[in-house]
């Protein structure tokens, strides 16, 4: 009982930490969701399957048909609008060396998406049809509909390819602030690649939780990005010397 109430009390934590990183993104400006009006779901939809085990993504896959199927109790039907690419994970799978998922043909593919709520099954509360949401969950991405459950759902403002950034970017950046940093505000973070994909997450979240922080890049151009993203202190480590800076300044 311990055991599993640690673990629900571990996943509370990272919802409300991936709420923090979407921030404004997940309502409009007047405070409510974004919903659109749904067009009749279809029979049958697209999705992409490995169908062969050959290493190389282009023969291993291919365009497969799936039957519309209704959402059950505590279910909602996502059309998906984007999905994130995961390039190096994909030919993974399509070799079959990703170490906890055993890839047996015919097998869907693709993890994170955004997209918005087209059917909503008995006992839903909390989303509507035309919700946008970003769900994430392996075998769930590379289709044009998924069967989810509401507690996969997150609510965002418009279902953008920018948020695929924050779904595995962010929570990467949030795990090693706040997990492995034990970050707790009003402390100094040194982040390098600061300009980067994870990069320039993590020194906007660290600017949100009061730290002081310090942004390490290699040009001109990513540094007036850091700057204009908050970051206190900016080092370009090809015209100043980092062990300088930290000896002197910190």
């Amino acid at each position: 009982e311990a055991a599993r109430g640690a673990g629900d009390q571990d996943r509370r934590h990272q919802r409300i930490s991936f709420d923090m990183i979407v921030g404004n993104l997940a309502r409009r400006p007047d405070g409510r969701h974004s919903r659109k009006t749904m067009p009749t779901p279809p029979s049958h939809y697209r999705k992409l399957v490995i169908h062969e085990l050959t290493g190389d993504f282009r023969t291993s896959t291919s365009v497969a048909t799936q039957a519309w199927v209704d959402p059950g109790p505590g279910q909602v039907v996502v059309r998906n609008r984007w999905a994130g690419c995961n390039a190096i994970f994909d030919k993974n799978l399509c070799r079959n060396r990703i170490r906890y998922v055993d890839v047996k043909p015919p097998y869907d593919m693709g993890i994170e998406s955004v997209g918005e709520v087209v059917a909503v099954g008995p006992g839903v509360a909390g989303f509507r049809e035309g919700d946008a949401v970003a769900t994430t969950r392996l075998g769930t991405g590379y289709r044009e509909y998924q069967v989810a459950e509401v507690e996969r759902l997150i609510h965002v403002r418009e279902a953008t390819p920018e948020i695929l950034t924050l779904v595995p970017t962010g929570i990467s950046g949030m795990v090693g602030l706040e997990r492995i940093g034990e970050l707790r505000g009003g402390e100094t973070v040194a982040v390098s690649a600061a300009a980067g994909g994870l990069g320039h997450i993590v020194v906007q979240v660290a600017k949100l939780a009061g730290s002081h922080v310090i942004g390490l890049t290699g040009s001109d151009d990513k540094a007036a990005l850091l700057r204009s993203l908050g970051v206190d202190r900016v080092v370009n480590y090809r015209r100043e010397d980092l062990r300088r800076v930290l000896a002197e300044e910190y």
